[in-house]
């Protein structure tokens, strides 16, 4: 029961813009730092061989 709370909490704060917009800069930063980890990784692997 409480987790449905906590669900409906989290979705009531997500439906407010500033925290969706908020939440999607936070998202897309951290996917796009991931990203380019990965192709510095991929590069240097291909560099080392």
């Amino acid at each position: 029961m409480r987790g449905y709370l906590v669900r409906r909490h989290v979705r009531q704060v997500l439906s407010e813009p500033g925290v969706a917009l908020a939440a999607g800069v936070v998202i897309g930063v951290l996917v796009g730092v991931a990203l380019i980890a990965l192709v510095a990784t991929v590069a240097r692997g291909r560099a080392e061989q």
